[in-house]
């Protein structure tokens, strides 16, 4: 498997942690870089809007108290240039969605994203394994329901 070398945006280090374990578990190198205390800067914001589909929207969570609060102070995110923006989200961290992850090619956003980075033969053996877990899951509850039912 090849190693790739992948950056955790965070501003709960913790989850950045657990996500950086289950890439290392794949051989898939991470840093943790936690938005306000190793300094997020303007051109990092830059640049994981380019690896976007939807901008500012893809990274911001749009649910929450900061956003509410936002909303409140009469701040509109979709009025205010590039650079306002980003102090805003210096101000308010909990704007950004959890963990923000990239290889600077690709980009995944949330706990889940650390899946995108898997190769897709793991993601599709794992999803196999889950798939047999559910299905003997299943039968072991038909078959303790058949049990019931014959006593």
């Amino acid at each position: 498997m090849e190693n790739q070398y992948i950056t955790i945006y965070t501003i709960n280090t913790s989850e950045g942690e657990k996500v950086a374990e289950k890439l290392a578990k794949y051989n898939l190198d991470a840093t943790i870089k936690h938005i306000v205390r190793d300094r997020f800067t303007f051109k990092e914001f830059q640049a994981l809007l380019h690896l976007t589909d939807d901008g500012l929207d893809d990274l911001l969570t749009q649910r929450g108290s900061t956003i509410d609060f936002l909303v409140e102070q009469g701040i509109d995110l979709e009025d205010l240039t590039l650079r306002e923006a980003y102090n805003v989200i210096l101000q308010n961290p909990k704007l950004l969605k959890t963990t923000i992850l990239t290889d600077w090619n690709r980009i995944a956003y949330g706990l889940n994203g650390a899946r995108m980075f898997l190769p897709r033969s793991v993601r599709k053996q794992e999803q196999k394994e889950m798939y047999a877990k559910q299905a003997l899951l299943y039968a072991q509850e038909k078959l303790a329901l058949q049990a019931k039912l014959a006593d």
